[in-house]
């Protein structure tokens, strides 16, 4: 295990077995020798952790994250319902949230469009990145000076190129997109921290094709819905949830267009997925 000194250098640590899930952004204590290794003898208190559900299990992705970095592309296509899941993490662990459309070059007017029309109400900033075009890169890397950040999306969506861009002192391995399916082949194998030059870090995960949480309740789903959130003690019953309630403030906010009928509609599969 690769561990980095509060001086930003790097040691190789032992991790003993009660240390077996440390991951990609935990702070620890360590047991400094002369003659051997180092080793992991204190995993110091999490702040957050972004988790992921598995087939078998539920996966702990990093930890102590300041910023989720949601990157999506003109191709392969945007999924905005991945996307509002991604929001939602990030409001239940305290921390920011901001959206990338990577690959602008590709001119996909419509796909920029739908993406910037669903979120311009609400406080996620949108970055439009090419990796063609030096000055879009330059504003993304003021957007994460200072922050751990972890860059979180689909697969084939350019997360390790932009990574590569980001800090040119480094070389990850990209991979073109499947031309049969159109979906990216995953490029990185295991989750790695870089310092960003600057300022701050930058986690790079495993590409997510399907980004499934563990099972959620209605209170940790609307909190990652501020704009359901702060209508939805207008509702006339306080235990509304917001689809088929009478005298739902929500409703008529959607029907007044005060609400993005995709954003509620993401909304309304997650709660009945935990109802």
């Amino acid at each position: 295990m690769i561990v980095k000194d509060k001086y930003g250098q790097s040691h190789t640590c032992l991790s003993p077995k009660k240390f077996k899930n440390v991951i990609c952004g935990d702070y620890v204590h360590c047991k400094s020798s002369p003659t051997s290794a180092h080793q992991i003898i204190e995993l110091l208190p999490r702040k957050n952790k972004l988790s992921r559900e598995t087939e078998y299990a539920t996966k702990v992705i990093a930890a102590n994250i300041d910023l989720i970095t949601i990157v999506c592309a003109i191709e392969p296509s945007p999924s905005l319902e991945l996307i509002d899941q991604y929001i939602v993490a990030a409001e239940n662990l305290s921390a920011s949230a901001i959206i990338i459309i990577n690959k602008v070059d590709l001119d996909n007017v419509k796909i920029i469009e739908s993406i910037n029309l669903k979120y311009k109400r609400l406080p996620y900033p949108i970055f439009e990145t090419s990796v063609y075009d030096l000055s879009s890169l330059n504003h993304l890397a003021g957007g994460l000076k200072n922050k751990t950040c972890i860059f979180v999306g689909q697969s084939g969506v350019g997360k390790s190129t932009l990574t590569n861009k980001l800090i040119p002192a480094i070389t990850i391995e990209t991979q073109s997109i499947s031309d049969n399916i159109q979906q990216g082949k995953h490029t990185t194998s295991v989750t790695r921290l870089y310092d960003l030059p600057q300022g701050g870090e930058l986690i790079d995960s495993p590409g997510v094709r399907d980004f499934t949480q563990p099972k959620l309740n209605k209170e940790y789903i609307i909190k990652g819905f501020r704009e359901i959130a702060e209508l939805g003690n207008q509702c006339k019953y306080h235990d509304c949830i917001h689809i088929k309630e009478p005298d739902c403030a929500i409703k008529e906010a959607l029907l007044n267009k005060k609400i993005n009928k995709d954003r509620y509609e993401s909304y309304v599969k997650m709660i009945e997925k935990c109802i």
